[in-house]
C-alpha cells in the first residue's frame, strides 16, 4: 500500500516476520477466561455470538462470523482478544477504519501489545496520517525496539518531510532483514520517484514482483508509474496479473482492455473481455466494456464481435448492448435487442429503454 495513496490492499500490512496480517479465512478465538467466570452477566451476553463466530468461522462464512464478532464485543467489551479479532476481521472487508478502531480499543485493554502497535502505526500509514504513525511507533519503539513497523513509519515520516537520506536509511535497513518485504519495497520506490527516478522506482518495483508474484500493492504500484508514462502495454500486462490474483474483481480485467485498446492490441483486448460479457454479468460491468469498446475499437470486426455476443445476452443487458449499437452507428441492432417503440405508460423502470 502506498500510504496516503489511491491504491490499497490489506497484503501490504505485515507482521515483523513479514506475514500478512490479516488471516485469508477466520481463524477461531481460543476459549478464555470468560468462560469460567460464570457468575459475570456479560458472559451470558457474550455466550451466543461467540457460538455463532465459531460456527460462521468453521464454515468460512466471512459476513456471518463478522456479524458475531461485533456483537460479541458488544457483549463483551473488556477483552483485547476479542476486539484484535475483530480488527483483522475488518482488514478482510478493507474496512480500515472499522480495523484502526477495533484495534485502537484492543491496544487500550492491553497497552503493552506489541502485535497490536504494529498494526495501528502501518493503519496511520495506511491512511497518510503520518503525525499518528509517528506517535504509534515511539510506544511501539518503547516496548519493542527496532521492531520493523518503527523503521518503516520513521521511513515514510522522513519521507513526507522531505529528508530523502534518513528515509532512505530506514528503508534500506528493513531491506537488509527482509529483502522483499512488500512495504519496505513500496518504501523504496516512492523515496525513488521523490528524488524524481521514476526509471529505479520501476524496476525496484518489477524485482519485487518477480520474487513475490502475489504482492498486490506493489503491482498496483507498478501499473500506477506505468500508466504515468504512458506505457500501455506494460500497463496491460500488470493488470492482467492483478486480474489473475483477485478473478471476482472486475476492476483490473477492464483496465486490461483499456490498456490494449490504447496499444492497438485488439486480440488481447477481446480476449480480456470475454469472462466479463457472460450471460451472468451485471449489465453496468458489460456497459463499461462496450463504452470502452465503441470509444477504442472502433471496427466492423468489434461490431460483429459485439452483435455475437448479444445473442445470448440477459434481458437486463440487453440495454447496454442496445447503447452500444447506437454509439457505433447501428440503431437497426439497437431497435432488434429492445424493439422500436415507446414503452408505455412511462416510469422510472422504462426510462432509460425509452432514452
Amino acid at each position: 500500500v502506498t500510504p496516503g495513496g489511491a491504491s490499497a490492499s490489506s497484503s501490504a500490512l505485515t507482521s515483523a516476520a513479514g506475514a500478512p496480517i490479516a488471516p485469508d479465512s477466520p481463524q477461531p478465538l481460543a476459549p478464555s477466561g470468560l468462560w469460567v467466570q460464570g457468575c459475570d452477566s456479560s458472559v451470558s451476553g457474550a455466550r451466543a455470538p461467540y457460538t455463532e463466530y465459531q460456527a460462521a468461522s468453521a464454515a468460512g462464512d466471512l459476513p456471518a462470523a463478522r456479524i458475531a464478532l461485533l456483537e460479541l464485543v458488544n457483549a463483551k467489551d473488556d477483552d483485547p482478544t476479542y476486539w484484535e479479532e475483530l480488527g483483522r476481521m475488518q482488514l478482510q472487508f478493507e474496512d480500515y477504519q472499522g480495523a484502526y478502531y477495533a484495534f485502537t480499543r484492543a491496544q487500550e485493554l492491553d497497552r503493552g501489545n506489541v502485535g497490536t502497535l504494529a498494526t495501528l502505526t502501518q493503519l496511520a500509514l495506511l491512511s497518510g496520517n503520518a503525525d499518528t504513525a509517528e506517535r504509534h511507533a515511539r510506544q511501539l519503539e518503547l516496548v519493542a525496539p527496532g521492531h520493523p513497523a518503527v523503521k518503516l513509519a520513521y521511513g515514510y515520516i522522513y519521507l513526507k518531510r522531505q529528508d530523502y537520506d534518513k528515509a532512505d536509511e530506514q528503508a534500506n535497513s528493513l531491506l537488509a532483514a527482509f529483502p522483499y518485504e512488500p512495504g519496505a519495497k513500496l518504501l523504496k520506490a516512492r523515496i525513488l520517484l521523490a528524488r524524481q527516478q521514476p526509471e529505479g522506482a520501476i524496476e525496484t518495483l518489477e524485482e519485487q514482483v518477480k520474487v513475490r508474484q502475489d504482492d498486490a500493492g506493489s503491482l498496483k504500484a507498478l501499473m500506477m508509474l506505468y500508466e504515468r508514462q504512458n506505457n500501455w502495454p506494460q500497463v496491460a500486462r500488470v493488470a492482467s496479473r492483478l486480474s489473475a490474483l483477485n478473478p471476482k474483481d472486475p476492476e483490473f480485467g477492464i483496465t486490461v482492455i483499456d490498456a490494449s485498446l490504447r496499444s492497438n492490441d485488439f486480440a488481447t483486448a477481446q480476449r480480456a473481455s470475454e469472462p466479463l460479457l457472460t450471460p451472468d454479468a451485471p449489465p453496468r460491468q458489460v456497459d463499461s466494456v462496450l463504452k470502452l469498446w465503441a470509444d477504442r475499437w472502433k471496427s466492423p470486426v468489434a461490431i460483429a464481435e459485439a452483435g455475437r455476443v448479444a445473442g445470448s445476452a440477459s434481458t437486463s443487458q440487453r440495454l447496454a448492448y442496445a447503447t452500444y449499437f447506437n454509439a457505433v452507428g447501428k440503431p437497426e441492432d439497437a431497435a432488434e435487442l429492445i424493439g422500436d417503440a415507446p414503452k408505455l405508460p412511462l416510469s422510472m423502470a422504462n426510462l432509460s429503454v425509452n432514452s
